[in-house]
């Protein structure tokens, strides 16, 4: 019975280990940009980048965030918004969540970082939102504190 104990603890214990072969955690603080939004209902995909909508994301060092989601009149009953992307986030290996006042998609959804992209796949009730965040290459990396 003894070995059976130790054999399950070990398991546990390697299932929980970093293989070091995916993203490495200390890179999620950057600056982040939206190149893909797209939205899919009933097989017709509109691409809200293209009609205006901006993300602009910055995941600080010690968990805060800031930023900016802009959306165009195009895309919410003919008024233009924009709400504070200003917040938490936290991470469990590669995932990442927002926490923010704002209403938006962004605190709903899980995104995959994978060295250089936040990912995410969404499915509201038949609206399939895609969206990929990039690292900014003209800003710099929010300083440790």
């Amino acid at each position: 019975m003894g070995w059976r104990r130790a054999l399950a603890g070990l398991l546990a214990v390697l299932g929980c280990s970093d293989s070091g072969t995916g993203p490495n955690p200390e890179a999620i603080p950057n600056v982040y940009y939206a190149t893909t939004l797209t939205l899919t209902e009933n097989g017709q995909t509109i691409d809200a980048l293209e009609e205006g909508t901006t993300i602009d994301l910055v995941l600080n060092q010690d968990s805060t965030t800031m930023g900016s989601f802009f959306v165009p009149a195009s895309l919410s009953e003919d008024t233009a918004y924009t709400v504070s992307l200003a917040g938490t986030w936290r991470s469990r290996g590669n995932s990442v969540t927002l926490v923010h006042d704002a209403d938006t998609f962004l605190r709903d959804i899980s995104l995959k970082f994978d060295g250089k992209h936040l990912n995410s796949t969404y499915n509201a009730d038949g609206l399939v939102i895609h969206l990929t965040l990039s690292v900014n290459p003209n800003q710099p990396r929010p300083a440790s504190r």
